[in-house]
């Protein structure tokens, strides 16, 4: 019976497997030598050097765009079955590791804050893969996950579908 999966899934799929054709750090983390934590493994940690303690955090993302054209600058799609019913649409950014209050990293970046290793080392460097900003015509509040409203006519068809962007509370 495994024989009869594995030829069917090489017949699906040829030698690949959704792991390696889907974004994913894997090959990153085998080529380097990287501190580990319990939560984050080695996607984000906290590590001290001398008198630094540095605290990486895995902040990254990635926009996708409602068009078909082929021509636009991200290689992410709308999938082409979902072009003409919007509310099937994810919004543009999409974040790889949640980073809101409560969330695993989140709370875990809490407790390093608090840690006597953070606040004994002199100076503190807290890094993200990408920057805590954004620019151009991914211009929204950094990392936040839209709340999507969609607008319906009388008798039900879609006339608009919107993002809107709640307020973002310091901490």
């Amino acid at each position: 019976m495994i024989l009869f999966l594995v030829k069917l899934l090489k017949n699906c799929y040829g030698e690949t497997t959704p792991k390696n054709n889907s974004f994913n750090t894997y090959t990153y983390e085998e080529i380097f030598t990287l501190p580990q934590t319990k939560v984050g493994g080695k996607t984000y940690y906290a590590v001290t050097f001398g008198d630094v303690r540095l605290v990486v955090l895995y902040i990254t993302n990635m926009w996708r765009h409602p068009q078909l054209d082929s021509q636009i600058k991200g290689r992410y799609i709308e999938p082409k079955k979902d072009f003409h019913y919007p509310e099937n649409w994810g919004y543009g950014q999409l974040i790889y590791e949640p980073v809101f209050a409560g969330s695993q990293q989140y709370n875990w970046l809490k407790q390093e804050l608090n840690s006597s290793e953070f606040e004994q080392a002199k100076y503190k460097v807290v890094m993200f893969h990408h920057p805590p900003h954004t620019l151009g015509d991914n211009i929204v509040p950094a990392y936040t996950n839209p709340v999507t409203i969609i607008e319906r006519d009388n008798e039900g068809n879609i006339k608009a579908v919107r993002y809107n962007i709640l307020k973002v509370q310091i901490i």
